[in-house]
């Protein structure tokens, strides 16, 4: 494994952010050739086998003691190739926003976070950029090539020719660009303009919460209409009912003569 430093960087190049891991035995093999015993080699096997990242740091550390050039050969193989406790594992995080209350699903994979400001933006949310931390990887390899400097100076490394004026265009012999026709719509045309339902008319204002008052009498709560002090109307009488002592208006239609058939 020490000897695959090219291949490395050909894989890196030709798919990136595909995990590579080492085979711990073939490791060991070149690993024992340097260093015999059986208590380094344990101690390799067990910071392979380690699940979070402070049981390998301690294991590293009491192969430091018993053996520094051990530790230091070891130590050069990026730990994410050969340790459990750097793999990756599954991309899809689950982040707690403690003063929100709120909680967000980051894929680092697929580059997402349903905050929705990583892919609007294209830069990493504070939820994105607190995995990377997690998994021990910088956040400047997610940003988008278009952020950077190198980015920003090729915009101008092509000469931009400036264009002629309108007294050096070449005169064409087509007939020239008409706009379309206009043609009057049926109607009386308008003079403003549609408005959107959601748009309030503030000139005038709402009758909601008043009250009626008559033009008659001049009492609220009725108008001219239902007004019992209304005057009757030419062509109307007027009829008590035994059963009720106010008077009422009735309107006494006209009688129809019937037609007569001519023969």
């Amino acid at each position: 494994m020490f000897q695959e430093k090219g291949l490395q960087h050909a894989l890196e190049e030709i798919i990136p952010g595909v995990d590579q891991r080492f085979c711990v035995r073939h490791l060991y093999n070149n690993f024992r050739k340097r260093h015999p015993g059986k208590q380094l080699k344990d101690l390799l096997w067990r910071a392979a086998k380690s699940t979070y990242t402070q049981a390998w740091e301690r294991t590293m550390l009491e192969m430091k003691e018993i053996n520094d050039a051990a530790y230091k050969e070891l130590i050069r193989l990026p730990p994410r190739h050969w340790s459990k406790s750097r793999w990756s594992g599954n991309s899809v995080y689950e982040v707690n926003h403690i003063r929100h209350d709120d909680k967000f699903i980051v894929d680092l994979r697929a580059r997402e976070c349903n905050c929705r400001r990583w892919a609007l933006t294209g830069i990493p949310c504070n939820h994105a950029v607190t995995c990377m931390i997690h998994v021990n990887e910088s956040p400047d390899t997610y940003i988008p090539a278009i952020y950077r400097k190198q980015a920003y100076g090729n915009c101008y490394n092509p000469i931009i020719f400036p264009t002629c004026g309108k007294n050096m265009w070449e005169t064409v012999q087509t007939n020239p660009l008409q706009p379309p026709p206009f043609k009057r719509q049926p109607g009386r045309p308008k003079k403003s303009r549609r408005k959107d339902p959601s748009e309030k008319d503030d000139i005038r204002m709402s009758r909601k919460g008043l009250k009626c008052k008559c033009s008659v009498c001049g009492a609220t709560g009725h108008n001219k209409t239902t007004c019992p002090s209304k005057p009757p109307q030419e062509g109307t009488q007027t009829q008590q009912t035994p059963n009720s002592q106010n008077t009422t208006a009735l309107k006494v239609r006209p009688k129809l003569r019937p037609r007569r058939k001519h023969t």
